[in-house]
């Protein structure tokens, strides 16, 4: 009997190590991606954007790497939308950097931006 309880506490421990460990690469995406949208809210010059937006799309690129059943998950789907439209906001200000900046331009920088916290409160619930 003592040894079934010492066996099931090991697995139980072993089971909760491996969730953790598994984790860590989700929250790592988390952290990138939490710093675009820290740097977008508090104000960030181009370059800075093009590098914090490389960070996160290492992370995710590690991750998916790692993952047999990449495309399968809604965090993967969630994550990879966030990149997508902070990506989509990369190039709008592209476009106001090489013809000018006008209010609609300005708009769907900020759309974009907002999509992209949509996507990583998606990604957050995933996790909970």
């Amino acid at each position: 009997m003592k040894k079934m309880n010492f066996f099931i506490i090991l697995l139980s421990v072993m089971l909760l190590f491996s969730l953790s460990f598994a984790m860590a690469g989700e929250k790592e995406i988390l952290k990138a991606l939490e710093k675009v949208k820290a740097a977008t809210e508090t104000g960030v010059n181009y370059n800075k954007y093009c590098e914090l937006l490389a960070n996160a799309r290492a992370e995710i690129n590690i991750l998916k790497r790692s993952k047999k059943d990449w495309k399968k998950d809604e965090f993967t789907v969630a994550v990879v939308s966030c990149l997508f439209s902070y990506e989509t906001a990369k190039m709008g200000w592209e476009t106001m950097i090489n013809y000018g900046s006008n209010p609609s331009r300005k708009a769907r920088i900020q759309k974009s931006w907002k999509m992209a916290t949509e996507q990583l409160d998606k990604a957050y619930k995933c996790l909970e």
